[in-house]
């Protein structure tokens, strides 16, 4: 930032330059603290589009928290040789006094971290996790394939999702539920039996009413005290989505046909919208 005129300088910085760069500094800090340094962190288990963007902005409203996104994904960072090392020194660059970032379970795999070690390595050493989870895969999915249709995965004043109408590929869809129900058995898997608090996108972040009440939970698991949160994110969505899927009816006969039709029961994404009507 040029303080003097102020103009945000990185702006101009291409996005593969400034994960480079992030990269660099998290195995920098960790060369200047050799010896074990002991910080509070933490770990968000998540799929893709699962609420985690909303959690963590949520989050980083609290002033003793920083929370990055993805550091071991391979577009952030290739394979790395000593990915714990890295990570360690990202928590001693933030001055900040609890440090959390979101991971999957391929990436960790990418990373060559066994997810179940990592986990238990990560609790044993004092850390903590949240996996946040989301009960409807449909809805999962279709966000992502709206998203890569859009070149965008948030919506945005310049490019809303209110107007448009997306035609999607019904095959596509379904692989894409089947992929996501089977990844989020294996995440249920990893996790059983470990400490960790559990958050559920449709129960705990889909109304803003539920966010402070959910993120009071994440601060007291956390072992820090309740601070008043903000996002600014909002939730654009429809409750139909016949309103911006054009085939929906052949997506949902598709879905049936593959035995998947319990996620067409979507009440929780309606009934809050009527009774705010």
């Amino acid at each position: 930032m040029d303080r003097k005129h102020g103009i945000n300088l990185t702006q101009y910085v291409p996005a593969i330059v400034k994960k480079r760069v992030r990269a660099w500094m998290g195995y920098s800090m960790a060369m200047i603290h050799l010896l074990p340094r002991k910080k509070p962190h933490f770990v968000i288990l998540c799929g893709g589009r699962s609420g985690s963007h909303l959690l963590v902005d949520l989050l980083n409203s609290h002033s003793e928290l920083h929370v990055d996104g993805e550091l071991l994904h391979p577009n952030a960072v290739p394979a790395m040789v000593a990915p714990r090392f890295y990570l360690r020194g990202h928590r001693l660059r933030h001055r900040w006094k609890i440090h959390g970032f979101k991971v999957s379970l391929t990436e960790l795999q990418t990373q060559g971290l066994e997810p179940r070690a990592f986990f238990e390595d990560l609790t044993r050493s004092g850390g903590y996790v949240i996996h946040l989870h989301r009960s409807n895969a449909f809805r999962s999915a279709i966000s992502s394939s709206i998203a890569h249709t859009r070149g965008r995965h948030r919506d945005t004043v310049v490019n809303p999702l209110q107007g448009q109408t997306f035609h999607l590929n019904c095959n596509a869809v379904v692989e894409n539920v089947t992929q996501r129900v089977s990844a989020q058995e294996t995440e249920f898997d990893v996790m059983r039996d470990l400490p960790h608090l559990s958050l559920n996108y449709e129960e705990d972040l889909l109304w803003a009413n539920c966010h402070q009440l959910t993120c009071d939970r994440v601060f007291q698991h956390l072992d820090c005290g309740s601070q008043l949160v903000t996002t600014s994110h909002s939730k654009r969505s429809p409750a139909d989505l016949s309103e911006v899927i054009g085939n929906y009816d052949d997506l949902v006969s598709a879905l049936q046909a593959a035995g998947l039709s319990r996620f067409l029961s979507d009440g929780e994404y309606k009934s809050h919208a009527m009774s705010a009507a």
